[in-house]
């Protein structure tokens, strides 16, 4: 009898500390947006390197870049916006892409990757530079029609941006997207 309690003691007791360590692990920081690893038409192509997304596009396609939503859901649509940039910078010595380049850094300490793309020559935007996020969603979409007539590659260095609703997180908030001749 007396082994019979102790192990419906050791039992107990187990139980008791397993429910115990259960952690609430809904997210409670800021709403943020992120570049997603996911590209509508092309997914096998996309990949992260050296703190930005990296893709290609072949001309006169449609295609989505994936924008994720890191926050619950809402319960409305969110707007959210993203820029064009004309060129952002690589430092290997802080693992990350910048945008504006400080004075402090010598050429060789950064890699430079400049937009070449031209917006209505070599691609449109379906809907300028905003997209939604629909209403109990965790994606949107930037939706980029390419009409590269040119037989050179061109590429397309996009950033998120905040909005009233949404802030970025900087470890994913670029895009060179490289749109084929």
């Amino acid at each position: 009898m007396k082994n019979n309690i102790k192990i419906i003691l050791i039992i107990v007791t187990g139980l008791l500390l397993l429910v115990s360590c259960e952690q609430d692990m809904t997210y409670t920081g800021p709403a943020l947006i992120e570049f997603s690893p996911y590209k509508t038409l092309y997914p096998n192509i996309q990949e992260y390197d050296d703190g930005y997304f990296i893709s290609e596009m072949d001309p006169d396609v449609l295609d989505s870049l994936q924008v994720s939503l890191v926050a619950p859901h809402f319960d409305h649509d969110i707007t959210a916006n993203f820029a064009v940039l004309d060129s952002f910078y690589y430092v290997p010595e802080l693992g990350k892409v910048i945008h504006e380049l400080p004075d402090t850094l010598e050429p060789d300490e950064y890699d430079t990757y400049r937009n070449t793309a031209k917006e209505g020559v070599d691609f449109d935007f379906v809907t300028d530079r905003t997209f939604i996020i629909p209403a109990n969603s965790s994606f949107g979409f930037i939706e980029i029609q390419a009409t590269n007539l040119t037989n050179d590659d061109v590429e397309l260095l996009l950033m998120l941006t905040p909005s009233d609703d949404v802030g970025v997180n900087e470890n994913y908030k670029y895009y060179r997207l490289i749109i084929e001749g």
